[in-house]
């Protein structure tokens, strides 16, 4: 409804926020360990939750009560959720350093089952993205790697290759042509989804902390 914010913390808990007032609705401290990310579902009725502590946690946005918990969700701390356009699935996504491949993650947003791990990323994947059209699913990884990935299917459609450190964040353009990374090499790369080209590229003397788009981009 565009009056409520939702944060996440390292002291473990999760707070909703009244936008207009700047006063806090809800209070939460139920993870045992940083909470690194929570997400409204599309239709503003529930938000998950997950962890350090490795659970993935789904909420009642209007009570604040815990509807369910996955524990052990991934074999490593969670540190990304992001929620479908339609609502129907959630990802996770881990910093596992290991050789287990359950970087990715896919989730009911009804049953709450897991649908299905993804394979492709060497390394610990620290963002994830769904496209405006709901049709692709973009992940940015320490291997360097942004990959694309069908949200119907889980398939992967493509591997992009050319930052030079981890990647850190990623997002689609509003009309679903580019995907565009941020990197811990001080870059930002735009890619042309069809072509797997770079289509642009800026440097930055400092790291990106954050990465939206906003109209036409």
């Amino acid at each position: 409804d565009g009056t409520r914010v939702l944060t996440s913390s390292y002291d473990k808990t999760i707070t909703l926020w009244n936008f207009l007032t700047g006063k806090p609705i809800l209070n939460i401290k139920t993870h045992t360990k940083d909470v690194n990310s929570t997400v409204f579902s599309p239709d503003g009725k529930k938000f998950v939750s997950c962890s350090s502590d490795r659970s993935i946690r789904i909420w009642d946005s209007a009570t604040g009560s815990c509807l369910h918990t996955i524990p052990k969700a991934h074999h490593y701390e969670l540190n990304r959720v992001c929620f479908s356009r339609d609502g129907s699935i959630f990802v996770t996504t881990c910093i596992n350093l290991d050789d287990i491949n359950d970087h990715v993650r896919a989730w009911s947003a009804s049953s709450y089952e897991l649908l299905h791990t993804f394979e492709g990323h060497t390394d610990g994947v620290l963002d994830v993205a769904f496209s405006p059209n709901n049709e692709m699913i973009a992940t940015t990884s320490f291997d360097k790697t942004v990959r694309l990935w069908n949200s119907k299917t889980f398939e992967p459609i493509k591997s992009l290759t050319g930052h030079t450190k981890r990647g850190n964040l990623v997002t689609f353009s509003p009309d679903n042509e580019y995907v565009i990374s941020a990197s811990e090499d001080k870059s930002i790369r735009f890619w042309n989804i069809k072509t797997g080209q770079i289509v642009s590229s800026f440097s930055f003397p400092f790291v990106i902390t954050s990465l939206f788009t906003s109209g036409n981009v």
